[in-house]
């Protein structure tokens, strides 16, 4: 791991090893001091194929923007893993969190907290082998504003089920402008509420 200590926590910016499957500890002990691990934006893990983040924290717990975005080759991420599941109740800032993923092909985000986020711009753009995308029946879009991009030229995305979001909180064109640009999906269910619906169709 590469990181940068502070006088409570090793955070973590990067992986230089050779593993292609990593899981993040919630804790790191190094010449026997043992302290609390965190991850920050844009954590790079250029070898790493399938990352569990399932018990891994973040430098800020309100924003994990592009917290991924340097993880080229990794074509999943696991959110969740027995009773361990990626903390994110506290996330206001989602804006690319998987940009540059450009392998990545399964995603499961059912069992996140998404209750207080506000921006999801950008959030898949440019994941162009993302193949099955579970949102499952929580993931909470009603305090969101800012959609910009989200699915863009997501090419091999089938199905995407927007069923459960509520887009009341987008109420500025540009704020969902390119929202599946460079996407076709051959099937997607509606938003339930969705004062834009003629523009993302």
């Amino acid at each position: 791991m590469d990181e940068t200590t502070d006088p409570s926590k090793y955070i973590v910016k990067g992986y230089t090893g050779n593993k292609t499957e990593l899981v993040i500890p919630d804790q790191l002990e190094k010449n026997g001091n043992t302290k609390p691990l965190v991850l920050q934006n844009e954590f790079q893990a250029a070898n790493v194929e399938v990352l569990d983040v399932s018990k891994a924290k973040v430098k800020d717990p309100a924003n994990i923007s592009k917290l991924f975005a340097g993880c080229p080759k990794v074509t999943k991420i696991i959110f969740q893993e027995g009773s361990n599941t990626f903390d994110t109740s506290a996330v206001t800032n989602m804006s690319g969190l998987f940009e540059g993923c450009a392998v990545l092909s399964v995603v499961d985000l059912s069992h996140l907290n998404t209750q207080a986020v506000t921006n999801m711009s950008r959030m898949f753009k440019g994941c162009k082998e993302l193949q099955t995308l579970s949102l499952g029946g929580t993931f909470d879009t009603a305090l969101v504003t800012d959609m910009t991009e989200m699915f863009r030229d997501c090419e091999k995305l089938s199905v995407l089920d927007l069923s459960n979001f509520d887009l009341t909180g987008i109420t500025a064109e540009t704020n969902i402008a390119d929202f599946l640009t460079g996407t076709k999906p051959s099937t997607i269910k509606s938003p339930k509420t969705n004062p834009l619906e003629d523009k993302i169709a």
